[in-house]
């Protein structure tokens, strides 16, 4: 049996191509590229062990395609690389019985990995009929967080308050709130905070709104307007005025004007 897998890889990106991202999979896989996105899987000359959706910004059409491929090819694992990562991402793949979910940058170990899985899965599907079924055993490595020695009361306090405030920027966040989930005074819990993240709440709660839509912004396709809206600004205006105040520029400059720095440079 070859000890090469092949991939198909659909090119779903927005923006221009990232050749060296490529280049690390064309190393490792025999990579079949689908030139267009009505390309039929069957019309492959082989058949492949694995297809790969290739996103940067991922939009509805791109993850409908993905889907609709799922449903018509049950048994192909499906393998999601997206430069846009977030908790509800992460959650539809999984719902979507998304093989596997990389995030850019991958390193240049992870398609390695991936290939040795796929040859195994390969492995199985060969000797299904002298076997009888046979389920692929995957190392599920621990997280590294949870590796770590259990943090004193306090601290996990306020990783639960900021965990709950990164998943719930679009809405309503009062300290008031946070403080009686914790089962603590609004005074205590605000000392606490400040005490814990050399801030108070609301400059923390305003500093991932804002974090967060230097992240969204980098996508052209995204209007300003629903970004203010998605990380909880009910005011476009003052949303402008905010993240200018942060960030030095309003949103349609840093968008139009600053594509040459790294986002990262604008992390707060």
């Amino acid at each position: 049996m070859s000890s090469i897998a092949t991939l198909l890889w659909v090119d779903l990106t927005l923006g221009k191509p990232d050749q060296k991202f490529y280049k690390i999979f064309t190393d490792t896989f025999s990579v079949k590229p689908l030139r267009d996105k009505t390309d039929s899987i069957s019309d492959s000359s082989s058949h492949p062990d694995a297809i790969v959706f290739d996103y940067d910004f991922p939009d509805r059409a791109g993850l409908h395609l993905l889907l609709e491929t799922k449903k018509l090819y049950p048994s192909l694992p499906v393998v999601m690389v997206t430069e846009q990562h977030s908790e509800e991402l992460v959650l539809w793949a999984l719902h979507a019985r998304v093989w596997e979910y990389l995030v850019k940058p991958v390193s240049p170990q992870q398609p390695h990995d991936l290939k040795d899985e796929l040859l195994k899965l390969r492995s199985l599907r060969h000797h299904s009929e002298q076997r009888g079924r046979n389920v692929l055993q995957r190392d599920i490595h621990t997280p590294q967080e949870a590796r770590l020695s259990p943090a004193n009361t306090s601290s996990e306090i306020i990783q639960r308050s900021t965990n709950y405030i990164n998943s719930h920027l679009g809405e309503k966040i009062s300290e008031a709130k946070l403080a009686e989930l914790s089962g603590m005074s609004p005074y205590r819990f605000s000392r606490l905070f400040k005490q814990s993240c050399s801030c108070t709440f609301q400059e923390y709660l305003m500093k991932r709104r804002i974090d967060e839509a230097v992240r969204l912004l980098a996508n052209p396709n995204t209007a300003i307007t629903d970004i203010a809206f998605s990380v909880g600004f009910n005011d476009a205006s003052y949303f402008t005025r905010a993240f200018k105040r942060y960030i030095g520029v309003n949103p349609s400059e840093f968008r139009n004007g600053q594509k040459h720095l790294h986002i990262a440079d604008y992390r707060l």
